[in-house]
């Protein structure tokens, strides 16, 4: 069920604007407030089955967006390739201390640290 959990944050995270504001709200109540089916059922005066069809509809349309456009998956390559080259950028900057000195190398190194550290930032 975690990993689910994980799953459907992201790609709500990424395509809840695609789902209508009923979707969103009972999404929202099931995946990020915990509530149960009969709660949010309360909360919303519709049938549990309703909200039940709601949630598995929502979670439809949210892989079927991810399949169609993969968009999450994307994401997660760039933090992976950034996180690479922020550890490239510190063993350059480490082996510069160690073994050179050069202002230019750590210069560089910082260039890179803030240029990726960037990239992350713009993509959230």
């Amino acid at each position: 069920m975690k990993k689910k959990l994980i799953e459907m944050s992201e790609l709500y995270d990424v395509y809840q604007g695609m789902l209508t504001e009923k979707q969103r709200d009972i999404f929202d109540h099931y995946y990020n407030n915990d509530l149960t089916l009969s709660e949010i059922a309360d909360n919303e005066d519709i049938t549990r089955q309703a909200v039940r069809d709601a949630v598995l509809r929502s979670e439809e349309i949210l892989r079927d967006l991810e399949r169609r456009l993969g968009l999450c998956e994307h994401f997660r390559n760039l933090y992976e390739s950034v996180e690479a080259i922020l550890l490239a950028a510190s063993e350059i900057e480490s082996l510069n201390r160690e073994n050179y000195f050069d202002a230019r190398i750590s210069k560089a190194a910082e260039t890179i640290v803030r240029l990726a550290k960037g990239l992350t930032e713009e993509s959230r």
